[in-house]
């Protein structure tokens, strides 16, 4: 489920969401 909602962030927020995202995945 948190994989979907992330793919819905980066979809949303384009490519800033993309390093957003890369940069939480990288955290966790």
């Amino acid at each position: 489920d948190r994989e979907k909602g992330m793919s819905v962030i980066l979809m949303a927020f384009g490519s800033s969401g993309e390093v957003l995202i890369g940069n939480h995945g990288g955290r966790q």
